[in-house]
């Protein structure tokens, strides 16, 4: 079964911007931070907070940490 629609975080276009917000119901829930540029080789590109605390793990790309922002938010998420 899926989340239900309002719950669910509303992640701002990506672009080439440093932050990325995370919106449900028009409250930011998380945000996403670009630490360095993409190469061949790096890792750990983006962090992800969530309702305030930042994930342990750093990502290479955005949709994986956009996912991890996600389950975060359900695991932690009011109510």
């Amino acid at each position: 079964m899926g989340r239900e629609a309002q719950f669910s975080i509303q992640w701002e276009p990506h672009g080439h911007a440093r932050i990325s917000h995370g919106l449900v119901g028009g409250e930011q829930v998380a945000v996403i931070v670009k630490h360095k540029n993409h190469t061949y080789t790096n890792s750990g590109i983006y962090s992800v907070h969530v309702l305030g605390a930042e994930l342990r793990d750093r990502f290479r790309g955005i949709k994986e940490a956009r996912d991890a922002g996600d389950a975060e938010y359900e695991r932690k998420r009011p109510g």
